[in-house]
């Protein structure tokens, strides 16, 4: 069985199983000792047990012999032959086959082997605590402030081969509009067909922070995604958030929602058009933020990540999203729900009808 933790740094997982090795090693030990020291025992009782049966079959036999004296009616008789039948004092001291046992050699024998193993036991739940707690603190922490993530920040581009044909590109390619005349993109294998999505350059490891802008009334997908996604296909395997190869954020002016092989999590909190998301990739942890003065979580992810992974953006009709510098847009910009719930409703069918049809593409 593989009791790998997928959240541990390789470092800390080795001194895990360097753990989980020795306490074994000492369990095996101590049952071994236990064992050992039980078989002495019963040995040395059983011994004793046998010389009480001998010395049992004595008496009786002895016992047998007065009883057929006790019918005769000579009582001189009787009285002489039980005298030289009944055992001597000695005969009684005989009956300890081994003055030297004791049944309190035996239990101070238990008591030793008890307070050893339970000396044992501390030392190793002493030393166990003591590497926990030492891992608990080499761990890195997860930011908690703006500025903390910033700390992190990596700078990232859209990577035009990726792009679908309907996307268009702007400011050195951090930031990208869906529209609807396509773009001459020339041929490439790792361009999305169906799909109105693309992704960075940049494949993330580690620690990273990055923040994005969104706009339009339908929203963007933002999202991280395996390079091996696929890229042809119209179903849920190439859209980003609909299989195991993607993680994506679905940002509208309707809702957010968490959305990962195929299944989605809505998310209520007030909706804003600047997103942070944190990646500690060794941690399997994915976390996204609504920037502001103070750091709100939407949602985090936890997962064992295997590959780097790439951010990427999906894009619907009439919507732009981009890669910003933190001292871009100084103040966030709070998006505000709808306030006709019917309209809302509706507006989120459209939304989910998009996913399905061209109209993702953005064209006509």
């Amino acid at each position: 069985m593989n009791n790998r933790n997928p959240t541990l740094h390789p470092k800390y997982e080795r001194e895990e199983q360097k753990k989980n090795s020795f306490i074994r090693r000492s369990h095996t030990e101590m049952i071994t000792l236990v064992q050992s020291q039980m078989t002495t025992e019963l040995n040395r009782i059983q011994g004793h047990l046998e010389g009480l049966e001998q010395e049992i079959s004595k008496l009786k036999r002895k016992q047998s012999e007065v009883e057929q004296l006790s019918h005769t009616d000579d009582h001189i008789y009787f009285l002489q032959e039980v005298q030289s039948r009944w055992p001597t004092s000695n005969d009684f001291q005989s009956l300890t086959t081994n003055p030297q046992f004791s049944f309190g050699e035996v239990i101070k024998s238990l008591t030793s082997l008890t307070a050893h193993i339970k000396d044992i036991w501390r030392l190793e739940t002493t030393r166990m605590f003591s590497a926990v707690t030492a891992e608990k603190i080499l761990l890195p922490q997860e930011p908690k402030t703006r500025e903390d993530f910033i700390q992190f920040l990596v700078p990232l581009s859209l990577d035009p081969n990726t792009a679908h044909r309907n996307l268009r590109f702007t400011e050195q390619n951090k930031a990208v509009a869906c529209s609807i005349e396509p773009q001459s993109y020339p041929e490439h294998p790792d361009r999305f067909e169906w799909w109105a999505q693309v992704l960075s350059k940049e494949g993330l490891m580690g620690r990273c922070y990055w923040e994005m802008v969104w706009s339009g009334q339908y929203g963007v997908d933002l999202a991280v995604s395996y390079k091996d996604i696929n890229r042809t296909g119209q179903e849920d395997d190439s859209g980003f958030g609909y299989n195991r190869h993607s993680w994506s954020l679905d940002c509208s002016i309707f809702r957010y929602a968490l959305v990962h092989n195929n299944e989605e999590t809505e998310i209520s909190v007030p909706l804003s058009h600047r997103i942070g998301v944190y990646l500690d990739h060794r941690a399997g942890q994915l976390s996204f933020y609504s920037v502001s003065d103070t750091m709100i979580l939407l949602h985090k992810v936890q997962a064992r990540f295997t590959q780097p992974l790439y951010p990427g953006f999906g894009l619907f009709q009439g919507s732009t999203a981009k890669f910003c510098e933190p001292q871009e847009d100084g103040s966030p910009q709070v998006v505000k729900r709808p306030k006709n719930n019917k309209t809302n409703i509706k507006q989120r069918r459209i939304r989910t009808d998009v996913m399905r049809n061209k109209y993702l593409r953005c064209e006509k």
